[in-house]
């Protein structure tokens, strides 16, 4: 809200989808022709709990595990405690644009522990309102192979994160 220019306002109402059934969604299927394996363990990363709540209703429908964290540090520690207590993060959907640690330094110290502790790389899905080619650039193709795997802008939607994780072959 700002004075003299109004205020913006976002409102979600469920609804049932009139679509045909070729493009209904049901469980873990988007399509026929897109699929995503069931029970994988997520980590959402965002500081905006709105947001956060989004992306875990998007991936409770693909039938995941979710835990989430408010900034890169936290995400970070969440990540190694999952790995500790033997339930590796298949996917991490980060926000960019946080407090305390960014997106982008997240991820790196993530990478860093999977290589020193030589795990499976989760694949990450950077995220933001904030559409920048230098930081898509910059999120996607850090040294070492310490980037991110895959960019959207926000707002984000079911469609497109289900796209996204049918193409990562996890």
């Amino acid at each position: 809200s700002k004075p003299q220019r109004g205020s913006v306002f976002i409102l979600c109402i469920p609804t049932i989808s009139s679509s045909s059934p070729n493009n209904a969604i049901q469980g873990n299927q988007l399509s026929t022709q897109i699929r995503i394996k069931e029970n994988l363990n997520f980590l959402v990363v965002d500081d905006v709990v709105w947001n956060a709540q989004v992306f875990i209703n998007y991936l409770q429908r693909l039938k995941g595990q979710t835990i989430s964290a408010t900034n890169g540090d936290e995400a970070v520690e969440k990540y190694k405690e999952a790995h500790l207590q033997k339930e590796p993060i298949d996917v991490i959907i980060m926000d960019y644009d946080m407090p305390v640690m960014n997106g982008k330094e997240a991820v790196i110290n993530i990478r860093k522990y999977e290589k020193t502790k030589n795990l499976k790389p989760a694949f990450i899905i950077i995220v933001t309102g904030h559409v920048d080619q230098s930081i898509i650039s910059e999120c996607l193709n850090l040294e070492d192979g310490l980037g991110a795997n895959s960019f959207l802008k926000k707002p984000v939607t079911f469609e497109q994160i289900s796209l996204v994780l049918s193409r990562a072959n996890l």
